[in-house]
């Protein structure tokens, strides 16, 4: 191993390049004759090699007894966070309870409205026309003399009720349980 590429002793010791070379920089005088630049590539000889390897290691820290104040102090933060995350979940079990209670009254309500929207289809006198077409200008029978006089152009019907599609039915109900639960705009 006489010449090494910077590319080569990063990926040798796991680092990138950038910091191969910040080494070199704060530390030129140490590298100075290990360095060669050659068309513009930079290589490093293997006692350089060397130097960088031992210079990034980090110096293991002393253990840590089990009776030490900071392991009483981060078992002790440990088991608080832990109550922390016990606490919010029986919440968040709570409000899903909760909710699911919500959505299902909301389901319920949904479905008697369209049944009580098909039977009240099936009270439309079929006198009246319910399209999209036209309105029947048709004179059918004259109004009672106490029902002030109407143009024959228009004619008052009762709203056209339709059924609601899949996707107007849901979204319908989302807007009306968020409505509901506090979250609707």
């Amino acid at each position: 191993m006489e010449k090494m590429k910077v590319s080569q002793v990063a990926k040798i010791l796991g680092i990138s390049p950038t910091a191969v070379y910040k080494k070199f920089k704060t530390s030129s005088e140490l590298f100075q004759n290990h360095i060669t630049k050659e068309k513009g590539v930079t290589y490093i000889d293997a006692e350089g090699f060397e130097l960088v390897k031992n210079s990034m290691q980090k110096p293991m820290s002393e253990p840590v007894s089990p009776g030490s104040e900071l392991v009483e102090t981060l078992q002790k933060e440990l088991d608080r966070k832990q109550g922390i995350i016990e606490s919010l979940i029986a919440q968040n079990e709570a409000q899903r309870q909760r909710t699911d209670t919500i959505l299902m009254k909301l389901t319920n309500d949904i479905s008697s409205l369209q049944k009580a929207l098909e039977f009240k289809k099936t009270e439309i006198p079929a006198s009246i026309p319910v399209s999209d077409g036209p309105i029947n200008t048709k004179k059918e029978t004259p109004f009672p003399r106490s029902t002030p006089k109407v143009s024959p152009l228009v004619v008052k019907l009762p709203p056209v009720q339709r059924q609601l599609s899949t996707w107007e039915s849901i979204t319908l109900f989302f807007d009306d349980a968020l409505g509901f639960i506090g979250l609707g705009g």
